[in-house]
């Protein structure tokens, strides 16, 4: 994906197409953030939306506000979320030709469930999933699916959360949709944990873990050896949790290395700190290693202080900044 959207890069940049020079550039700012470099994701999306405002390219306004969405509904900001979505439906509303939002209700529907709107995120669902259905869009049904499943899940309805999640696996596995199918497999998985199924669950989180590294979504990757490693640690599997733990640190370090900004930094070592006290707990408890325990704190405590030390420079410069301001200054 980044190489294809570099080449076209290139070429909007030989033929002057401001308009696709910028696309572009926004495009690879998602492949970017699946990578794991956060930060310059950050900022090559924000410069994206507001270099389409500039444009008056209302398709990209409507792909990038809805980006900017998704990402506060997973900071948990879903108020803010809410804001950028309305303001793409807005844009979406007096451009006919952008057809259904797919993407913008697809944010609208998770906000929805987490701030515990569940029946109109059932109704959102539905409708979303009719649409997807009628124009044969496979792949908006799967995620609808997904979705929807995590909002029965919240009405304490298991069954229609495994049949929705069913479905969800068997067009991922139809269409090849390798990223939905990892995401599907990891909500199943909860569900058969919660049942006590711990075999089938880690079978499940074990696929979901493999088919998130394939489909090179690494930013989510660390969480779903996490919950590989609780399944296995369970289970009396210690040395292969503690295996898989160390798997998570080494792809969570990656991600930190790519990483500029030191604020980012310490916040995804703060998200993910959970990763580094179960494995410690779990080394000084079934493993009998001291040692390798309090190696495994110090390393995450000593991480951003030894990048920083080497890298020579400051910790954040005025543009890592102001790209970390929640709410940049972009007009409605």
């Amino acid at each position: 994906m980044r190489r294809d959207w570099e080449a076209a890069l290139s070429v909007a940049q030989t033929l002057g197409d401001k308009k696709w020079e910028n696309r572009a550039s926004g495009e690879i700012g998602f492949a970017l953030f699946l990578a794991g470099d956060v930060t310059t994701a950050r900022q090559k999306v924000t410069a994206a939306l507001i270099g389409a405002t500039m444009l008056q390219d209302a398709g990209a306004q409507i792909r990038y506000l809805a980006a900017i969405g998704h990402g506060f509904v997973q900071l948990g900001s879903y108020e803010d979320a809410m804001g950028y979505f309305d303001k793409a439906l807005k844009i979406a509303a007096t451009n006919p030709d952008a057809g259904y939002q797919f993407v913008v209700n697809e944010g609208r529907l998770q906000a929805f469930r987490s701030m515990g709107k569940l029946d109109a995120a059932q109704e959102l669902a539905d409708d979303i999933i009719a649409h997807a259905r009628a124009k044969q869009k496979h792949v908006k049904e799967t995620q609808a699916l997904i979705t929807a499943s995590t909002v029965a899940t919240a009405k304490n309805d298991e069954a229609k959360a495994v049949e929705d999640l069913q479905a969800a696996i068997e067009l991922a596995q139809k269409g090849g949709f390798t990223r939905l199918l990892a995401d599907a497999q990891f909500y199943l998985e909860d569900i058969y944990r919660k049942r006590g199924d711990l075999p089938k669950a880690e079978s499940l989180a074990a696929a979901a873990a493999e088919g998130t590294q394939s489909s090179g979504d690494i930013y989510l990757l660390p969480f779903r050896l996490q919950a590989l490693a609780q399944l296995q640690a369970s289970q009396g599997k210690y040395r292969e949790a503690s295996e898989t733990y160390d798997r998570a640190s080494d792809i969570l370090d990656s991600m930190i290395g790519n990483v500029t900004s030191a604020q980012a930094k310490l916040g995804l070592i703060t998200s993910m700190s959970a990763i580094y006290s179960e494995h410690f707990t779990l080394i000084a408890s079934h493993l009998n290693n001291t040692s390798k325990a309090f190696s495994v704190l110090e390393h995450a405590r000593g991480r951003v202080t030894t990048d920083l030390l080497m890298s020579g420079r400051p910790p954040d410069s005025p543009k890592e900044l102001e790209i970390e301001k929640p709410n940049c200054s972009i007009e409605s």
